[in-house]
C-alpha cells in the first residue's frame, strides 16, 4: 500500500500526546490549534540544538480540510507529510479557541 495514496489515520490527540503544543504566550497570542478557509494549523514546540546550546520555538503541522498533513515540523517531515490523516481537528480547534 502506498502511503500517498492511502494516508494512516490518527486522532489529533496523538499528536497532542506526542508533541507539546505551542499555547499562547509562546511568542504569539493565537491558540495552538486553528483553522484557516483552507487548511488547519497545529502548532508545537520544538527544540533545536546549536554549538552555542540549545533554543525552543515552534513548528506547524499544515492540513489540508480533509486532515491529511501537508507540512509537518522539520524532524517530523518524513514520517508525517502526506502520510497521515488526523482526524478530531473540529472538536480540537473548539477546545483551544480563545476564551
Amino acid at each position: 500500500m502506498n502511503p500517498l495514496q492511502n494516508p494512516r489515520t490518527i486522532p489529533f490527540t496523538h499528536i497532542e500526546q506526542r508533541f507539546q503544543l505551542a499555547q499562547p504566550g509562546f511568542g504569539t497570542t493565537n491558540p495552538p490549534v486553528l483553522k484557516t478557509p483552507n487548511r488547519y494549523l497545529i502548532r508545537v514546540v520544538t527544540t533545536h540544538h546549536t554549538k552555542n546550546g540549545d533554543y525552543q520555538t515552534w513548528e506547524y503541522f499544515k492540513i489540508r480540510p480533509d486532515g491529511v498533513i501537508i507540512e509537518a515540523p522539520s524532524k517530523h517531515s518524513k514520517e508525517f507529510t502526506q502520510r497521515v490523516r488526523v482526524t478530531g481537528l473540529d472538536e480540537a480547534v473548539q477546545k483551544y479557541a480563545k476564551k
